[in-house]
């Protein structure tokens, strides 16, 4: 679009040189040329994209140059001044009018029964797939659980903990409070002092005879290597893990691991319909689902799921039901990435220093 202050003289000037009949727009016109109009005009003017103009300007006769037929994939129009004032009234009194008869109108009377009906159709329409609006199209297992009725959980969520490469951030998350009045850190509390006990979980050495003694050496060992801080170390307590060393769960995840077939902190993505993670959906939308497993080995040539859990609840039959959903994912992440098949779900309470199975359904026991 070009607004040319001298329409006429211009235009005349292009068909002087189109009359000149020149093959090519010479250097020095170019250059004496400050506007990209200008250079456009030259540039058309022998072609069949410029009768256009000549037609509506009243210019000479169409003159067949060897470049008139030549595919320059350009249309051009020439638009008066008071054609474009013309346009302007027209078109507001067109508004005015349309508008009076929307003041004026009587909305008791049906002028078209059909238009009325898909009016009113489009107006109740309902989406078919509503029941999706509330599905993530990414979450991790934690979310998901609390998003769907499973209730929040009171540790954090480790599954958001990782970074891109996968690197572990516990160390980098925890963070302590501090007392205002004494100028000192806060022992670990909560949701913080859950993901301690899940990081000295993920460490814990198998090889070592698990007396208080030698737990208390691991701990430091951990401090002066840098996987845990001193502040972490002080706000768990060793008789917490003495307890787990002689649970049965302890023993058959030690047995793994003289077998190089237990894996901690086992990271996984997966996509899943909606319908088979989240009860009660009939939904096919697919979700990505990140987690990562606390523990899982290998017994029998089947995998057991182990989690550990620090919830201050009444009874540890809580946590069977509050986890459900979250060890049932689990399982069926390992199922697609290993056909095994889940034997066992199990929730290892810290506070109550037990195991406690969770249902698992026959479909996860066939690794589907």
């Amino acid at each position: 679009t070009a607004s040319l202050k001298s329409a006429d003289k211009v235009f005349n000037e292009w068909l002087d040189y189109r009359n000149a009949n020149s093959e090519s727009v010479p250097y020095n016109l170019m250059m004496s040329k400050n506007k990209f109009s200008q250079w456009l005009g030259h540039s058309i003017v022998n072609n069949k994209a410029f009768d256009n103009i000549i037609k509506k300007t009243g210019g000479a006769d169409v003159v067949f140059t060897s470049q008139y037929n030549d595919e320059a994939d350009i249309t051009t129009d020439y638009i008066k001044e008071e054609d474009i004032i013309e346009n302007d009234i027209k078109s507001g009194l067109v508004d005015y009018f349309d508008k009076l008869q929307l003041i004026n109108w009587d909305a008791n009377i049906v002028y078209d029964e059909e238009l009325k009906e898909k009016i009113q159709s489009k107006l109740h329409w309902t989406y078919d797939y509503e029941n999706t609006f509330n599905i993530p199209a990414k979450a991790s297992v934690t979310e998901l659980k609390t998003m769907f009725g499973h209730g929040e959980d009171e540790e954090e969520d480790k599954e958001i903990l990782l970074n891109n490469s996968g690197k572990n951030k516990y160390k980098e998350k925890v963070e302590l409070t501090f007392n205002k009045e004494k100028g000192q850190a806060d022992i670990l509390k909560g949701a913080n002092l859950g993901t301690v006990y899940h990081r000295i979980f993920e460490l814990f050495d198998f090889n070592m005879e698990p007396t208080e003694d030698n737990v208390e050496e691991m701990l430091s060992r951990f401090v002066f290597e840098g996987k845990i801080t001193q502040r972490m170390k002080d706000s768990v307590k060793i008789d917490r893990f003495i307890s787990f060393a002689k649970s049965n769960l302890y023993k058959r995840m030690k047995a793994a691991y003289d077998r190089n077939e237990l894996y901690r902190e086992r990271s996984f993505l997966m996509g899943v319909k909606a319908s088979d993670i989240i009860p009660g959906c009939d939904s096919e939308e697919m979700i990505v689902v990140q987690g990562i497993i606390d523990v899982c080995f290998i017994e029998d040539g089947r995998y057991i799921i182990a989690d550990y859990k620090t919830d201050n609840v009444n009874s540890i039959s809580e946590l069977s039901d509050k986890y459900s959903l979250q060890l049932q994912c689990y399982a069926k992440a390992l199922n697609m990435i290993d056909k095994k098949g889940v034997s066992e779900l199990i929730i290892y309470s810290v506070k109550f220093d037990k195991e406690e199975p969770v249902a698992l359904s026959e479909e996860l026991r066939r690794g589907e």
